[in-house]
This record gives C-alpha cells, structure tokens and sequence, in this order.
C-alpha cells in the first residue's frame, strides 16, 4: 500500500512517502506563509522522484492539528480534493502524534510542543517502552503554566516542536 502523507499545520510544510512500513522519501521545509502555493508541487516532486502518479497513492495520511487554522485547512482541503478525485480513502493523524514519532527509539518521557499563538502552546507527553504511548492528554496552556507541568515529571524530558521557538526558555 502506497500512502502519502502530509502536514502544513505549523510553518513546516512536512510531506512523506511510503510503502508498508517503510518510508520511501520526505521533505520539511520551512515555508510559513507559503503551504499553499508548496503543497502540491512537493507532492509532485515526490511521487515523480519515485516514477509514480497520484493514481498510484492508496491513502493519504493528513495532519489534523493542533495547529494554524489556515494550514490545517490547507492540508485538509488538499487531501479531500485528491481523495476525491482518486476515489482514495483519508486517514487523520495528529500532527502532534506524528512528530512524536521521530522520537520511537528515545527511552523515556518526550514533550512535543507546538506554538497555539495568542499565548498558548499545545503540548502532549509521550513515553517509549516497547512502543510509543502519549501518556498525557492534548493541552492547551499558557507559556506561565509550562514550568508548573514539567516540574510536576519526576524525570528528565526530551522536548521537541516548533512552541520551543519562542517559549524555549520555559522548557
């Protein structure tokens, strides 16, 4: 099974191809303001690296948020045109499960953030044992409650995401 998958809900545009399991290519690029002219040309770029056509996709995997309403939207509306128009399924993830997952083989406890804007930051904790379990609810808090949450894990936390940005210090 051929999936694409792709998430444009924080300024990275993060597209990825695979097969199975297996991940053929992806690309990040940091392209604030610009996912929408982007999207379908990497999708492209990607699908014509590897000889295929949008035909050739099963599924399309989309980044459902938390994150900027407009590149949520983008991604969202992207996928549904082209499931649509292949009669191919959509499967959602969350885009803060997604970035999780680069964080498989890292024992212990992983915070990923993401920058919720107007004073929020979207975060979520996650622990690797025999596989990848968000131990934590999806929160929404503002950058003060940061250190209260953290001092509250007795351990040391890898943290990751784009809330570090500008929030980094609290961490």
């Amino acid at each position: 099974m051929i999936k694409i998958a792709f998430d444009t809900s924080t300024p990275y545009c993060n597209v990825a191809l695979g097969e199975g399991n297996k991940i053929l290519s992806e690309v990040s690029y940091h392209l604030p303001q610009k996912h929408q002219e982007r999207l379908l040309p990497i999708i492209d770029s990607l699908l014509k690296k590897h000889s295929l056509g949008i035909s050739d996709i099963d599924c399309y995997v989309v980044g459902i948020g938390p994150g900027s309403y407009t590149g949520l939207r983008i991604e969202i509306s992207t996928a549904r045109a082209l499931a649509q128009g292949t009669g191919k399924k959509i499967i959602p993830i969350s885009s803060m499960d997604a970035i999780a997952f680069n964080f498989i083989n890292k024992k212990g406890i992983t915070c990923i953030t993401i920058d919720g804007k107007r004073s929020e930051i979207y975060l979520a904790f996650y622990e690797t044992k025999n596989s990848l379990i968000r131990i934590s609810q999806y929160l929404v808090v503002t950058p003060e409650e940061v250190s209260t949450i953290m001092e509250k894990k007795d351990e040391k936390i890898t943290v990751a995401g784009d809330g570090l940005k500008d929030y980094g210090n609290l961490f």
